[in-house]
């Protein structure tokens, strides 16, 4: 037979924890809901994805693949610029010139201001697997101008401006 003691211990652990899933509950809805609704959930994951598990990331994103056809140009843009991102985070980055171009335009004439400089990060990214320095030099300043105090971004283009730069001096050593 159980104690009152037993009881009143095991109710009050009962209430702690009916309390704590309640707060856990309210804590997931209010990310949610402080989350940005211009873009779809898959591809917001996708995007969080790519700083941590890229290869994931470009799974979501394959898996999307059909879904992104009859989107909006505004989701299909993303989509595009994450798959950019994920691919060249796994190493697998295909050097589109044109296809990057387009993203950088439409960036840069009404698409979301803030995914500018990471579109023309990935430009210069593009334009370095197409072993064009001058061409990925010029990007990686844009990408800087626009960055603005974004200093995760602003560490990736100046790596990437130091490599180009080590590059050269390497040529032309030889």
């Amino acid at each position: 037979m159980y104690s009152a003691h037993l009881i009143v211990s095991l109710h009050r652990k009962a209430r702690m924890m009916r309390k704590a899933m309640l707060l856990t509950l309210l804590s997931v809805l209010a990310l949610f809901a402080c989350t940005d609704r211009r873009y779809p959930t898959t591809l917001v994951a996708a995007d969080s994805l790519c700083a941590v598990n890229p290869d994931s990331a470009l799974h979501l994103l394959t898996q999307y693949k059909d879904s992104i056809q009859t989107a909006s140009k505004t989701h299909r843009m993303y989509y595009h610029l994450l798959t950019a991102k994920a691919s060249d985070k796994v190493d697998l980055l295909q050097p589109d010139a044109d296809h990057i171009l387009s993203l950088v335009d439409y960036y840069e004439h009404g698409g979301d201001r803030f995914l500018l400089s990471t579109a023309y990060y990935y430009a210069g990214r593009t334009y370095c697997e197409l072993h064009d320095a001058p061409q990925a030099l010029g990007w990686f300043q844009k990408a800087a101008e626009a960055a603005g105090e974004d200093w995760s971004l602003q560490s990736k283009i100046h790596s990437q401006m130091g490599y180009l730069f080590l590059c050269h001096i390497i040529t032309s050593i030889k």
